[in-house]
């Protein structure tokens, strides 16, 4: 028997929980040596995204970024087939930033942008900040880092984010 995921399993092991403080958060993040191109940000999230676009650009010593943003009720397969072009294209800039701000991403479309992510090119990145992740294919989400603030509960997780933070002593 082949197990295959449901969505909410796979959703339920999000890949970084932001802490409040983007620029550290990422500064720690990027400072292991990982290389992550691609994410998938909570749409109400307008400080993070922007402190990985500001990021990026002092990442590589520049003001500007070639930023392309999507935005709209739908990202249909004709934007896709523009965003893989341009993702294989030389930037102006020399990095390049593709934000998807679309409510919904048509199936054809999220098909063309797995076969970009599978292997994207060097300094391109991409944030996907759909109203919801419901609409987004299992194969898609695989390729995100997902990444999303963590709840305020009380005393519980001040006492996990110690432990984590610190470790047991």
């Amino acid at each position: 028997n082949i197990l295959i995921p449901t969505r909410e399993a796979f959703l339920q092991n999000v890949d970084m929980i932001l802490n409040d403080n983007p620029e550290e958060f990422l500064n720690n993040l990027f400072s292991k040596g990982v290389n992550i191109q691609a994410f998938l940000v909570p749409k109400d999230d307008i400080l993070f995204r922007e402190s990985l676009i500001k990021f990026f650009s002092s990442k590589n010593n520049i003001s500007n970024l070639d930023v392309h943003t999507y935005e709209g009720e739908v990202l249909k397969i004709d934007e896709a087939r523009e965003i893989h072009t341009l993702a294989h294209k030389t930037a102006f800039r020399g990095s390049k930033i593709f934000l998807l701000k679309n409510n919904f991403i048509a199936p054809e479309a999220q098909a063309l942008l797995l076969k970009t992510l599978e292997e994207p090119p060097p300094e391109t990145y991409f944030i996907l900040s759909p109203d919801s992740h419901s609409g987004l294919s299992i194969p898609l989400l695989s390729r995100l880092t997902i990444l999303q603030k963590a709840p305020e509960v009380g005393g519980e997780w001040q006492l996990a984010k110690k432990i984590f933070s610190y470790g047991l002593k």
